[in-house]
């Protein structure tokens, strides 16, 4: 479907400034998932309940587009937010759908859009929420509650930081969500979790909010009913001494990042 000729549109959860207070009542009604197991394959964390899943392109950084693209499943239903659709066209994938601005999408990337079945949503460029945030919420319009969001790191830390806080979005929202580049998995856990990996791999524990009593098992540096506050770097570059491990936490929100 194409909507262009000025026309721009909202998805439906946010087309009023209700939305502005969803993830205050999300935040409110957060229940304790039960996050995980997670599984790291080639530095990329899978889950037992993946199903169906919505991949987000961004336009951020890619370097690497053979691996980006292994990340990528046959069945997924991709969205390019904005310039995402130009490394999108780099990989050879025709998204679902195409949202955004398009203030930064290539013209002739953008044009050729036009000719293929791809849904595209233009909206104004002053808006109030990123592209990132915009099509996220497009795929909740489509019933989807995982999601994978690439091309989401780049030079402009706002937007990093901005893309991120998108998976404590998605947890707060009991959705499953992962953020991924060349390098590292980024994801948001607020309970018991299982990681299944290799003996070696690389795993940082970065407190969102202030998190206690936590434990660790299979991790070189163990942790026994300790208190990461907020700000701390004591959970950063901790490795798997077997091909399992398990992170326990009793509150709060960690920030889990697998290095590959």
């Amino acid at each position: 479907m194409l909507i262009l000729k000025g026309d721009w549109r909202l998805p439906n959860n946010m087309k009023n400034k209700e939305y502005k207070s969803l993830n205050n009542n999300r935040n409110k009604n957060a229940q304790r998932l039960p996050t995980g197991p997670y599984h790291i394959h080639n530095g990329f964390v899978q889950t037992q309940c993946m199903g169906i899943r919505a991949v987000i392109i961004s336009g951020g950084e890619i370097t690497d587009y053979n691996y980006i693209k292994t990340l990528i499943n046959e069945d997924d239903f991709i969205i390019c937010a904005d310039s995402g659709y130009d490394h999108a066209v780099k990989m050879d994938i025709t998204p679902a759908a195409l949202v955004g601005d398009f203030d930064s999408i290539e013209h002739t990337n953008f044009q050729s859009a036009k000719n293929k079945n791809i849904d595209i949503v233009p909206y104004p460029a002053e808006k109030d929420y990123t592209d990132t945030e915009i099509a996220l919420e497009y795929a909740r319009e489509k019933g989807f509650t995982n999601f994978l969001f690439l091309a989401a790191y780049g030079t402009r830390i706002d937007h990093t930081m901005g893309n991120i806080m998108l998976l404590k979005n998605c947890l707060y929202n009991n959705e499953k969500a992962q953020l991924a580049n060349e390098y590292n998995t980024v994801f948001f856990i607020n309970s018991k979790t299982v990681l299944h990996g290799k003996k070696g791999d690389t795993v940082s524990l970065i407190p969102i909010t202030d998190c206690y009593k936590i434990s660790t098992h299979n991790l070189k540096y163990p942790l026994f009913q300790e208190d990461l506050l907020l700000s701390s770097t004591h959970g950063i570059s901790n490795i798997m001494t077997e091909n399992t491990a398990e992170i326990s936490i009793e509150k709060g929100i960690m920030m889990i990042n697998i290095v590959k």
